[in-house]
């Protein structure tokens, strides 16, 4: 004759498919490019975000940047803010710049879609609309931009949201 013991298990008070665990904001290098219909690079700053959860890796955080390019005869400078975000393979960006020649200039906002890896790494296609001010030719209404938030040595601090159990 067999006997079975049957054991209870303690309730866990964290809900792994809801738990969420955060890395600290850190200031860190957001380094890009973009073509619009011409190309520009970007150098600026982000104060980038980490999160975990059962669905997978995440970022995001506001930033402040500048695309600048170079052609024979004039430099062009577009200082921005924006916030960028990212989910695993997703990716997105909204930012506002002022794009000069230092002879005239342009307020442009930016939305943008499209992949990335969990916001470390975006390419993305955006829409630019353009505000007053002479067109910039250097400045289309479509563009395809990749960025890179420059995060390397991000920590897992272990904050854990429990859910209550009732």
């Amino acid at each position: 004759m067999l006997t079975s013991t049957a054991g209870a298990q303690t309730t866990d008070s964290l809900d792994w498919q809801q738990a969420r665990f955060y890395a600290p904001p850190k200031t860190v290098w957001r380094v890009g490019g973009a073509f619009q219909p011409k190309a520009w690079l970007e150098v600026g700053l982000i104060r980038h975000k980490v999160q975990w959860q059962a669905l997978g890796v995440a970022s995001f955080g506001p930033y402040v940047s500048t695309e600048f390019r170079f052609t024979k005869d004039k430099f062009l400078l577009g200082p921005k803010v924006g916030y960028s975000f990212g989910a695993t393979a997703l990716g997105g960006d909204i930012s506002a710049a002022y794009y000069t020649d230092f002879k005239r200039g342009q307020v442009v906002l930016t939305p943008a879609l499209g992949t990335g890896l969990a916001g470390f790494v975006n390419l993305l296609y955006g829409y630019n609309v353009r505000f007053g001010g002479d067109r910039l030719a250097e400045v289309g209404r479509h563009r395809f931009s990749v960025s890179a938030n420059l995060n390397f040595r991000y920590r897992q601090r272990g904050i854990r949201k429990p859910v209550s159990v009732n």
